[in-house]
């Protein structure tokens, strides 16, 4: 049976559009048969990240602007993803008159989705922010709604607005809330919130600034754009979303996939250490070898103005001379010190170093053997799942 989710916010730039994006590449992954429908008319936010998809000659694609106004709209032109993966935009093409809103055609039964949700596991409805008419259309036919929204006291008075006027459109809907783009430090305290506004909170999604990195060039911020941490975190959106056994036993198969990516992420970050580890151990051993020469340098110069005053001076008359000669002696002697003391710490720096490679090599090795057992724990589930 298919579950519908619809996304809301009280107010912009909560990063809804991008968890929806994140939900649905996801669950695609797991081979759950998922449709996103961009349903924000006014930004078409999701869809700016298909719009490589959207111009074809073979088949007009409905958009959700075309299920609103259009009087026989064709329910099986998508854009298809992958596999697992469908995807609606909310216009096809910008046009002076699309921008324009008018009364939408359909009743707030919205008949073509039933059609439409009986070839899908899981319909994702992307909202606009904030209150519009459309959501009378969208949440009444969605099973859940999920809030998203910043750890503010702006975002939550927007939220507290937004739900006295859809509050009876939701009254006996599963509602929950989501507090994302969370500092270290916001993290530490919403994590432990159950409760948030007026919902239920599931979740605190950490700010990752590869998540916006990804957006910026219009890539999907799934995990392998962002990291293993935030692909946890919408996993664990959809572990409570998504509570059936037959949806669940797919999900467990991204818990293997998130382990072998953190498997990557620390052999990545471990190759980093490995060369900032070089980079600086050479960088010192250069600074004590010209310290050694400088030494070297120095107590050369003194022992050569030393044999210079013996071959100009007749013996160790006066006083001075014999000071000066002290002098040198003593000069010569701090100098040998000083490069003795240099060549210890670079023998010291040298054992150091390899001490910490090895422990580096060991590590990777170690992630590379795990990585190994997980990949054969996918094959393995995926010749039972065969046979």
């Amino acid at each position: 049976m298919c579950k519908t989710i619809s996304l809301i916010s009280g107010k912009g730039g909560s990063g809804k559009t991008t968890m929806a994006l994140s939900i649905a590449s996801i669950l695609s992954k797991c081979g759950i048969k998922t449709l996103l429908i961009d349903c924000d008319l006014s930004t078409n936010g999701a869809t700016y990240f298909y719009e490589d998809k959207l111009s074809t000659k073979k088949k007009a694609i409905l958009s959700f602007y075309d299920v609103l106004f259009s009087e026989n709209p064709k329910k099986n032109n998508l854009v298809q993803i992958n596999e697992f993966y469908d995807f609606m935009p909310s216009i096809t093409q910008v046009t002076k008159k699309n921008t324009k809103m008018f009364s939408y055609r359909n009743d707030s039964n919205m008949p073509i989705y039933n059609e439409i949700c009986q070839n899908y596991d899981v319909v994702l409805f992307d909202c606009q922010a904030g209150y519009t008419d459309i959501l009378k259309l969208v949440l009444p036919i969605s099973d859940i709604s999920l809030i998203v929204m910043e750890a503010d006291a702006i975002s939550s008075a927007a939220m507290r607005s937004l739900y006295l006027k859809i509050g009876d459109l939701v009254n006996d809907k599963k509602i929950y809330q989501v507090f994302n783009k969370a500092s270290k430090e916001e993290y530490e305290i919403y994590s432990k919130v159950s409760g948030g506004t007026v919902f239920t909170n599931i979740e605190t999604v950490m700010f990752d600034w590869k998540i916006r990195k990804a957006f910026s060039v219009s890539k999907i911020p799934d995990m392998e754009n962002t990291s293993a941490n935030y692909g946890e975190q919408i996993f664990n959106i959809c572990s409570i979303l998504l509570p059936q056994d037959t949806i669940q036993e797919r999900l467990n198969k991204f818990r293997i996939l998130l382990k072998i990516h953190a498997t990557q992420e620390r052999e990545t970050k471990i190759k980093e250490q490995i060369v900032e580890l070089k980079d600086k151990y050479i960088g010192k051993k250069n600074r004590i070898r010209r310290s050694i020469i400088t030494a070297a340098m120095l107590m050369l110069t003194i022992i050569v103005a030393l044999t210079f005053s013996f071959t100009t001076r007749i013996g160790l008359k006066s006083e001075a001379s014999i000071m000066s000669m002290l002098l040198s002696i003593i000069v010569s002697v701090l100098s040998l010190i000083l490069a003795y003391i240099n060549i210890f710490d670079i023998t010291r720096e040298k054992r150091d170093y390899e001490k910490e490679i090895n422990m580096y090599q060991d590590e990777l090795t170690q992630i590379i053997l795990d990585r190994k057992k997980l990949i054969g724990n996918v094959e393995q589930s995926e010749t039972k799942n065969e046979c």
